[in-house]
């Protein structure tokens, strides 16, 4: 299956631990949280037959990202990091594209500069 997502990549976000009444409490910051709920909508809404059975997957990953006004760059060599990216986008696809990410045997990704607004291309198959 081979996706479009029209949203500008956002990478996953560290975990946050705040100690409240003297208890520890974790929590996914805010940014995170709404990209991947947006993510889970776009991804449900595509209808796609998901791979929910446990077999391997290949998935490869294009993250186009907006090109700042000023780069010295040709390439996005800086932040977003690619890891959070694809950290980010395998958790919302958890339950809807596959069963779980785990599942991901293979994986090729790439972080590109769009020549607009950022979106992802995507593409799953099972894993020969």
């Amino acid at each position: 299956m081979k996706l479009r997502i029209p949203l500008s990549p956002v990478a996953k976000a560290r975990a946050r631990t705040v100690l409240s009444g003297g208890k520890v409490h974790s929590y996914t910051p805010e940014k995170t949280k709404g990209y991947e709920e947006q993510v889970k909508w776009l991804l449900k809404a595509a209808r796609v037959d998901p791979l929910l059975k446990p077999t391997p997957i290949k998935v490869s990953f294009t993250f186009w990202i907006e090109q700042p006004k000023k780069s010295k760059y040709d390439w996005p060599v800086s932040k977003p990091d690619l890891d959070n990216l694809y950290k980010s986008l395998c958790d919302a696809a958890n339950g809807i594209l596959w069963e779980d990410d785990s599942q991901v045997t293979t994986c090729v990704i790439c972080k590109r500069f769009a020549p607009n607004k950022g979106y992802i291309e995507l593409e799953v198959e099972e894993d020969a």
